[in-house]
């Protein structure tokens, strides 16, 4: 008697069934537990506080430049990049001092 109905462990010749076999669709996210925060005893805080934005860095960063250059070139430039760290390092203190 011929056998009518294909074998099951024997693969297809079709090649929609074999990526039907495939699964190709990501993995599910894990699910996040959520916390209620309305009973504990100290909320999280809502925003982190920040200093004000300055240039002071960017003043440090030209004179580090300078001071750099100096040294290929000629001192006076070097003198011009120390006196402008010293600024920068003094007017950046002096900031963050008034802040609070």
């Amino acid at each position: 008697m011929a056998d009518t109905q294909p074998s099951t462990n024997r693969p297809s010749d079709d090649p929609r069934e074999a990526a039907r076999a495939i699964d190709v669709r990501p993995p599910t996210p894990a699910v996040q537990p959520r916390v209620d925060h309305t009973d504990s005893a100290s909320p999280p805080a809502a925003h982190p506080v920040l200093p004000r934005p300055t240039y002071w860095p960017a003043a440090l960063a030209f004179g580090i430049t300078l001071l750099a250059w100096g040294f290929v070139t000629t001192i006076a430039i070097s003198l011009v990049g120390i006196l402008m760290i010293l600024l920068a390092i003094g007017g950046w203190i002096g900031e963050l001092l008034h802040e609070h």
